[in-house]
C-alpha cells in the first residue's frame, strides 16, 4: 500500500507541474475537463486490470496525475469571479466539502466491505460532472489578463444573465481599451516564480510550509487508520469529521488574526503536539498510553493541521498574480506531493522503531 501511494504522489507531482502551466496558458476550463477525464480513466484502468500490479499501478499513476488541479482549476474559476473579501470563504467551503467525503468515505466502505465496489461506486459518480463540465465557465479574470477581451465580456454578459443583472457598456468599452495596454504573451512557467527576490523569497517560504503542512497531513491520516486503538474505520471518521469545525475555525482567524499568524500559531501547536504523541510511543508517561488518551490528542492535532492546511491553501490561491497563479499552485504541488510520497515510510520507520 506504502508503494502504490508513493508512486500515485509521484505521478501527482508530476501532474501538477504539467496542469500549472497548461492552466495559466491554455485556460482554467479545458485544464478542469482534461484532468477529469485522466481522473476517471485511470481508475478504470485499475479496476479492469487489477489482476496485474504493473497495471494497477499504472492506472494509479493516471488518476493521480491530475487529481489535484481537477479540483484546483475549478476553485480558480470561482476564486476569479469573487471579489477578494469572498475568497477565504470559498476556499472554506471546498475544503469543508473535502472533509465531508473523507468522512463518509470510510463509513461507505466499512458498509460495502469491497474495494472494488467501492472504487466503483465513487468513479461513477464522477461521470456526471464531466459529462456538463462543458456548461463550465472560463475565468473570465484570466481571459481578460491574456487579451481575449471578446471572450471576457462574453462570460461577464452570461454571469449577469443568471444573476438577473446586466453588463454595463462603460465596462465593456473598459475591458476592451484596456486589454491592449494588459496582458502578458510570453510563454510562463514555474521558473517566473522566481523572477524578483520578493517573489522567489515568498515561493521559498510557502514551499516550506507546504512540506511541513503536507508530511503531518498525510502522516496523520494514514496512522488514523493504521494504528488504532479501537475501530480503525471509526477512528478515520471521528478524524475527518473534525476538519469541519477547523474549516470554520480557520476562516475566523484568517480574517482576524491575518494568514501568517494563523500559520505560525497551529503550525507551532502541530509541533507541540507531534511531540506528545511521540512521548506517547516511547512510554515515557503511562497515563499518555491510555486508549482515549490517544484519540484526543489524534483528533486535536488533526484539527491543528487542517487549520494549517486551509492558511496554506488559501495564501497559495492569493499569493500570486493571476498569470502565474496556476503555476505557483502547481509548485506547491509539486512539493506537497513529494512530501507526501515521503510521509507513508516516515510512519513505516515509526512503527519499525516503536514496535
Amino acid at each position: 500500500m506504502d508503494n502504490v501511494l508513493a508512486y500515485s504522489k509521484i505521478g501527482e507531482t508530476i501532474g501538477s507541474l504539467f496542469f500549472g502551466w497548461f492552466g495559466d496558458t491554455y485556460g482554467r476550463k479545458p485544464s478542469y475537463i482534461i484532468s477529469l477525464s485522466l481522473l476517471i480513466t485511470g481508475r478504470a484502468i485499475s479496476l479492469i486490470t487489477s489482476h496485474s500490479y504493473t497495471f494497477f499501478v499504472t492506472g494509479c499513476i493516471i488518476a493521480a496525475f491530475p487529481s489535484t488541479f481537477a479540483l484546483q482549476s475549478i476553485s480558480l474559476i470561482s476564486i476569479e469571479i469573487s471579489s477578494p473579501k469572498r475568497r477565504s470563504q470559498i476556499a472554506k467551503y471546498r475544503l469543508i466539502a473535502s472533509s465531508f467525503g473523507m468522512c463518509l468515505m470510510p463509513l461507505l466502505y466499512w458498509w460495502l466491505r469491497d474495494w472494488k465496489t467501492f472504487l466503483i461506486v465513487t468513479t461513477v459518480t464522477q461521470l456526471p460532472y464531466l459529462i456538463f463540465s462543458w456548461k463550465i465557465i472560463e475565468s473570465p479574470e484570466w481571459l481578460w489578463v491574456n487579451k481575449k477581451p471578446k471572450k471576457c465580456i462574453r462570460q461577464l454578459r452570461h454571469i449577469a444573465r443568471v444573476n438577473n443583472a446586466s453588463l454595463e457598456k462603460d465596462t465593456e468599452n473598459k475591458i476592451l481599451s484596456e486589454s491592449h495596454t494588459t496582458g502578458n504573451e510570453e510563454a510562463l512557467g514555474p521558473l517566473e516564480l522566481f523572477s524578483s527576490r520578493r517573489l522567489a523569497i515568498n515561493t521559498f517560504l510557502q514551499l516550506c510550509l507546504w512540506v511541513s503542512v503536507t508530511v503531518s497531513y498525510i502522516v496523520s491520516l494514514l496512522s488514523s487508520g493504521e494504528k488504532s486503538d479501537g475501530n480503525p474505520f471509526l477512528e478515520f471518521t471521528w478524524q475527518a469529521l473534525i476538519e469541519v469545525p477547523a474549516h470554520f475555525s480557520a476562516a475566523w482567524l484568517v480574517e482576524q488574526l491575518g494568514r501568517r499568524y494563523t500559520s505560525a500559531a497551529s503550525s507551532g501547536f502541530t509541533c507541540i503536539l507531534w511531540m506528545i504523541l511521540g512521548l506517547r510511543e516511547l512510554d515515557v508517561f503511562s497515563w499518555l498510553n491510555q486508549g482515549y488518551i490517544g484519540t484526543i490528542i489524534g483528533i486535536v492535532n488533526r484539527f491543528s493541521i487542517t487549520i494549517a492546511y486551509y492558511t496554506i491553501n488559501l495564501l497559495n490561491m492569493e499569493l500570486y498574480p493571476t498569470r502565474l497563479r496556476q503555476s505557483g499552485m502547481s509548485l506547491g504541488n509539486i512539493v506537497s506531493g513529494g512530501a507526501a510520497a515521503v510521509a507513508p515510510y516516515i510512519l513505516y520507520v515509526v512503527c519499525k522503531l516503536s514496535s
